[in-house]
């Protein structure tokens, strides 16, 4: 049985070390039909150089792009540091899965791919799975 833990960790600590960012927490939930959800997220950096990241949240799905009130929009951490967030997001009383996100960006003078990290927020649903709350 510890050996099956000490395999989870070592599992856990790969991920977040090759996505090179993170955010805490990543699933949350509120009840169905709540106009607004708010939270405090802690973004992390796992890059060995200062790196800029901007908040961006999306609906259902990365393709749906919806506004929130982030502060601050978007920051710099130096290597393996974190800050906190928070995120102020209207639902209109819609149920779905939000998509709180921290985008990588990458500095002028390199081609990078933009990388995004995201907490799932459920309103109404269950975050991992999208079906109705148990």
């Amino acid at each position: 049985m510890k050996k099956s833990n000490i395999v989870g960790l070592l599992c856990a600590l790969v991920t977040s070390v090759a996505g090179a960012h993170g955010i805490m927490p990543t699933r949350l939930q509120a009840p169905s039909g709540s106009p607004v959800i708010g939270y405090q997220f802690k973004a992390l950096n796992f890059f060995d150089r200062t790196s800029t990241y901007k908040v961006e949240c999306f609906r259902n799905a990365l393709a749906f792009p919806v506004p929130c009130l982030a502060m601050p929009k978007q920051f710099t951490l130096r290597p393996n540091a974190g800050r906190n967030f928070r995120v102020r997001l209207e639902t209109n009383g819609k149920d779905g899965i939000y998509y709180i996100c921290t985008a990588y960006i990458p500095p002028p003078d390199e081609t990078s791919v933009i990388t995004r990290t995201c907490a799932r927020f459920g309103v109404g649903v269950d975050p991992e799975t999208g079906g109705p709350l148990e």
